[in-house]
C-alpha cells in the first residue's frame, strides 16, 4: 500500500524558515534605511540643545539687566555675546553657549568627518549652520540653522530634506 503524503516534514519547514531569515538579514536593511531618521534626530537634540543654552543664558541676562541691546553674559567662566538677551547668531557664540567642541567650516561646501560641523553664513540675518553629514560625499547633508529675527527673537529650523 503506498502512503499519499499530506504536508511538508519538519525538516523541510525548517530550511525554508533559516532561507527566510537570511535572506530577511541580508535584504531588510537595504529597505528600511533609518540613518536619514537618525540624522533629523541628532539635529532637533542639537536645537533642542540650542533652545535650551538660549533660555539659560537669556535668564542670566535679565538676572543681569542685560536683556536689551547687545551685551553680553558669562556662564561658567566663559563670555558670550548676546543680543537682547539671546545668544548671538555667530559661531564662537553658538559654540560656547552649547560648551560643544564642533568642527568649524570656512565654506559650507567644505567636507568634514565629524558628527557635526558648524559655518557663518555670511549675510548677517542668516545666523549660524550646524551640519549633520549622512555620509562622506561633499554634500553635507542635514541643516540646523540658529538666527534672529528683525525683532532679535531666536529662530530654529531643522531641515531635513537632504539627510
Amino acid at each position: 500500500m503506498k502512503r499519499i503524503q499530506q504536508g511538508f516534514t519538519l525538516i523541510e519547514l525548517v530550511v525554508v524558515i533559516v532561507i527566510l531569515g537570511i535572506l530577511a538579514a541580508v535584504a531588510a536593511p537595504k529597505f528600511i534605511d533609518i540613518s536619514s531618521d537618525a540624522h533629523v534626530a541628532k539635529l532637533n537634540a542639537m536645537a533642542g540643545s540650542m533652545k535650551s543654552a538660549n533660555a539659560f543664558i537669556r535668564s542670566k541676562a535679565i538676572i543681569a539687566g542685560n536683556d536689551s541691546g547687545d551685551s553680553s553674559v558669562v556662564a561658567d567662566g566663559t563670555t558670550i555675546n548676546t543680543t537682547d538677551g539671546y545668544v548671538d547668531p555667530v559661531v564662537a557664540d553658538v559654540l560656547a553657549a552649547l560648551d560643544a567642541d564642533i568642527t568649524t567650516l570656512t565654506n559650507i561646501s567644505d567636507n568634514f568627518s565629524s558628527d557635526y560641523a558648524i559655518w557663518q553664513a555670511p549675510a548677517a540675518t542668516a545666523g549660524v549652520y550646524l551640519l549633520s553629514q549622512p555620509d562622506t560625499s561633499s554634500s553635507f547633508g542635514c541643516i540646523f540653522n540658529y538666527r534672529l529675527d528683525a525683532s532679535n527673537k531666536p529662530v530654529y529650523s531643522v531641515d531635513g530634506s537632504g539627510c
